[in-house]
């Protein structure tokens, strides 16, 4: 069973640096064509902290990586922490409020109102009102690698996983994160994906698979990583 090893910083960079998913790809083609002929329906704006997402037009120009959709709300997230929303099932899209520039790789909902979303630097968001405004989690210091994937399981209990085999866990709705290394030899976490009742799958690279039965608080590797290549994703 793998444990949780303690978390440093690495000056390595991926080798693959967007590590886009199988099914992600196509999604961003899809969501492109789609907003570039969808009205937008007003500019985001800047303040508060740091960076914030560049305002329209740029956004419909931009890849987008990730989507997710609870009823006829879709939130889609790219690059340059563009995240565009739509209430009537893409008929119509706004930019939401952003407080970052970082590439977004994946984003996921907890019913209508909760989202996450998580990418480059690390950087990890919440929303609280369907993805139209959102706030910047703060991360342990160690966390420099890009986040790949996240998941909750309801509003408080959340996975993120990232490169270098990094894992991050919280249990309070984001107040606090847990960080560490899920496999000691380091594989990327490419994608994670929900089993029955509390099992979670993990698809990294060399081919491992990790899976676990208590909500990501351990891990168990399936397969030696001998396969030369990774694994990205999972058929839906």
């Amino acid at each position: 069973m793998s444990r949780l090893y303690p978390m440093a910083a690495s000056p390595r960079l991926p080798t693959q640096p967007h590590l886009l998913l199988a099914r992600r790809t196509v999604l961003a083609a899809a969501l492109g064509l789609l907003f570039r002929s969808a009205l937008l329906s007003r500019p985001g704006q800047a303040g508060g902290h740091g960076r914030w997402a560049e305002p329209m037009p740029s956004a419909a120009r931009s890849l987008l990586l990730d989507g997710a959709r609870r009823g006829e709300r879709v939130i889609a997230v790219g690059e340059r922490g563009h995240v565009l929303i739509s209430a009537d099932y893409g008929r119509t899209w706004a930019q939401a409020k952003v407080p970052t520039r970082a590439l977004l790789t994946a984003v996921t909902m907890v019913g209508s109102e909760v989202a996450w979303a998580v990418g480059h630097g690390p950087v990890v968001l919440r929303s609280t009102n369907g993805g139209a405004n959102w706030m910047r989690q703060r991360l342990p210091e160690a966390a420099v690698e890009p986040l790949l994937d996240v998941w909750f399981a309801d509003e408080q209990r959340g996975v993120a996983i990232g490169a270098f085999g990094r894992i991050m866990m919280t249990e309070d709705g984001g107040d606090r994160w847990r960080a560490g290394v899920i496999d000691g030899r380091e594989p990327h976490a490419n994608a994670i994906a929900q089993g029955s009742e509390q099992a979670l799958y993990i698809a990294a690279e060399f081919g491992i698979l990790f899976g676990s039965i208590d909500v990501g608080r351990s891990w168990t590797g399936r397969g030696r990583g001998t396969i030369v290549g990774s694994s990205w994703g999972w058929p839906y």
